[in-house]
């Protein structure tokens, strides 16, 4: 179980995450793996306490602390983002949609090398620096490979999205960061999130030496950096339309190029046309990233160049107001208000969307126009309880009438037996209360 809290240390005020063990996993193990991808943007990083009494002090006085309410993982942001998307009324910003992709493609960096081996990293000292990740130049010269940590188990759960920047300099509003890292024996991940490399057939056809196949497994067991950025889009996928994909997904083929060259992809349905409206762009690189064969999945040059154009595109064709409304609205949240009687819970909800459109479209709903809307409510609950009195006074009589029936006009030797005077007189009363009220 992990919980966020908000500390305040001697460099200021840290969001600290606290990890209990529940269960039989070795947190010492996730530990270390966490320390070898520290000190960077889009990772959490391991907090090391001096002694034990200073770590009980901390939970001591941050057990009432309460949280910011914008900050929550991206499995809790999707729904309300799909909730809000009628309130916004528009499609998402390209430019927030092209952010988090960049922000989800630095975790990859992150876990793919060792960012602590970076002078720029060693020279910090100060917890609250968060260096942006980069691919080193000697990838690129060719002289050193990827350090290749496996994730296996990223999903909107293990991403938390970050505080909001409050200036436009550094073009980053939004902060996902990957927190809650496994390598030594890691868990087998969850359904819908595990790559190809884990559940693609070929299991069935590998023999219990795997070298004595002919021709080798292309996608069985080939776990690399790859395998992380085959996670990635899978949780990338559900930012164009706010929701989260059933996955995994169907296998498709799709072109990947001018050439025909046929790939098979988990993220074919990202081309239907009923995507057609988000940038070509973004859906060619997420629906590559979730190719069934590792080695056909792009690679980082491929990826820094296309990212890095479209990201400094989207921002040169957007309004920075418009980008800061939009995503207050996706991603900021009403601060939490104790319900004390759950019965008084639906009056509250209704009152928190009321204030919220107020706030975020005041030109429809002014003072004046939400004074109209209480008038207009009182004389419609006004209405109701009048056509309640008169659907139960109605109720009554019918009643009367039917009991008149029953017990009056009964049949004898002598005739019909007249009807009793107290229900006459029941009848009566009924009938001038009626008139009275209408």
């Amino acid at each position: 179980m992990a919980l966020l809290y908000s500390w305040q240390g001697q460099y200021g005020k840290l969001d600290v995450a606290i990890k209990v063990q529940l269960r039989g996993s070795d947190l010492t193990k996730e530990r270390r793996s966490m320390m070898d991808i520290c000190g960077t943007r889009h990772t959490v990083d391991v907090y090391d306490l001096p002694n034990e009494e200073e770590a009980i002090r901390i939970a001591r006085e941050q057990v009432n602390e309460n949280l910011d309410p914008r900050r929550m993982d991206l499995d809790a942001v999707l729904p309300t983002r799909q909730h809000r998307h009628g309130l916004a009324k528009e499609n998402p910003q390209p430019v927030v949609v092209w952010q988090i992709f960049d922000c989800l493609y630095k975790m990859c960096i992150a876990m793919a090398f060792d960012q602590k081996s970076r002078p720029e990293v060693q020279a910090v000292t100060d917890p609250r620096v968060r260096l942006e990740e980069a691919v080193p130049q000697s990838y690129y010269e060719g002289r050193r490979g990827p350090y290749a940590v496996c994730h296996l188990d990223l999903d909107p759960q293990n991403i938390l999205i970050g505080e909001l920047q409050t200036g436009g300099a550094d073009r980053h509003y939004v902060s996902p960061a990957l927190c809650n890292v496994h390598v030594e024996y890691p868990p087998p991940g969850k359904t819908g999130f595990i790559p190809s490399e884990q559940f693609t057939e070929e299991w069935d056809y590998i023999p219990r030496v795997p070298l004595e196949m002919n021709p080798p497994a292309q996608v069985a067991g080939k776990y690399s950096w790859k395998t992380n950025l085959y996670q990635m889009g899978c949780v990338h996928n559900g930012q164009p339309h706010h929701d989260l994909h059933d996955l995994p997904a169907p296998k498709t083929n799709h072109y990947s190029n001018q050439r025909g060259t046929v790939r098979c992809t988990y993220g074919g349905y990202l081309l239907y046309p009923a995507y057609d409206w988000v940038d070509d762009a973004l859906i060619g690189l997420v629906v590559a990233c979730m190719n069934e064969n590792p080695d056909h999945r792009p690679d980082f040059s491929a990826l820094t160049r296309i990212i890095e154009q479209n990201v400094t595109a989207a921002w040169d064709d957007a309004s920075w107001a418009e980008v800061v409304k939009f995503t207050d609205i996706m991603f900021k949240d009403p601060k939490p208000v104790p319900i004390t009687n759950p019965a008084n819970w639906e009056n509250w909800l209704k009152d928190q969307l009321a204030d919220l459109r107020a706030d975020l479209f005041p030109e429809h709903y002014s003072e004046q126009k939400r004074e109209e809307a209480a008038k207009l409510a009182s004389q419609q609950k006004g209405q109701a309880v009048a056509a309640q009195r008169q659907q139960r006074w109605q109720q009554d009589l019918l009643g009367s009438q039917h009991f008149r029936e029953d017990c009056g006009p009964k049949l004898s030797r002598r005739g019909p037996v007249k009807h009793l005077p107290g229900i006459c007189r029941h009848r009566d009363v009924l009938r001038r209360q009626f008139r009275s009220h209408h």
